[in-house]
Parts: structure tokens; C-alpha cells; sequence
């Protein structure tokens, strides 16, 4: 990763913070993945998308996410993601 203050984000318009504060996932418009934010080092990072498969079992990183619509975080702090053929991930 790198500094997440240094990095260019491409239209964010879902931002959601893990329960335990120490993560900040990134969903941007356009960019058809998610980034995340380690609060204590304050870098960014992929964590989601990015690749060319819709298989099911595959690492976050090698899925393909056309279009997500929402992202949330459970009480675990598990990011859930929903695209918009609306199969949660």
C-alpha cells in the first residue's frame, strides 16, 4: 500500500469504518473495487475487486465488482458487499 493521505480516490460515495475503529473501507464510484485504510499505519490497500472472475470461492482481490451498491460491516467487522446483481459477498 501507500499513504492513504497521498493517495487519489476516483468518486468515493460509500465510506464505512470497522467496529473496532482501526479500518476504513473506501467504495468508489467507477474504480470497481474497494479500498481499505489500516488507521494505525495509515495506509491504503485493495481489498476487494479489481480482478476479472465472478466464481464463487475466489480471493476479494482476484473478483471481479461491477457496479457495487452498498457496502456494510457486521459486528464481527466483516465487510459485506453488494453488488448490483445483488449476490452479497
Amino acid at each position: 500500500g501507500e499513504q492513504a493521505i497521498q493517495s487519489p480516490l476516483r468518486d468515493p460515495f460509500d465510506v464505512k469504518i470497522s467496529k473496532n475503529g482501526l479500518y476504513v473501507f473506501i467504495n468508489q464510484r467507477g474504480n470497481f473495487f474497494i479500498d481499505i485504510v489500516d488507521q494505525t499505519s495509515g495506509l491504503i490497500d485493495r481489498f476487494a475487486g479489481g480482478g476479472t472472475s465472478v466464481s464463487e470461492g475466489i480471493s476479494a482481490t482476484t473478483a471481479s465488482l461491477p457496479g457495487v451498491t452498498d457496502i456494510a460491516v457486521d459486528s464481527q467487522s466483516n465487510l459485506v458487499i453488494l453488488p448490483n446483481d445483488s449476490r452479497i459477498r
